[in-house]
């Protein structure tokens, strides 16, 4: 399992970063990043497109996505895509 983090594009003042972190979010260059966790399968480096329920329907015939189930984390989402 890999873990990779959605940027949320929230800030440390507008929101309490104790409670943040407490939840296993990151502060990366500022800004809240949430943890997902998704298949060995996805290559290191991906980049991510989307977070999404309904993610096989909608790019799993195109040949420049990846779609890899969300294995857990912070993300309420079923799927993360990524760019090939």
């Amino acid at each position: 399992m890999k873990t990779f983090y959605f940027n949320s594009g929230v800030k440390p003042f507008n929101t309490n970063f104790e409670m943040q972190i407490s939840k296993g979010n990151k502060f990366i260059n500022g800004e809240l990043h949430h943890p997902f966790n998704v298949p060995d399968n996805v290559p290191d480096g991906s980049v991510l497109y989307c977070l999404t329920d309904s993610a096989v329907e909608l790019y799993g015939n195109y040949d420049c996505f990846i779609v890899a189930e969300v294995l857990g984390g912070n993300m309420s989402s079923k799927y993360a895509v990524f760019y090939k």
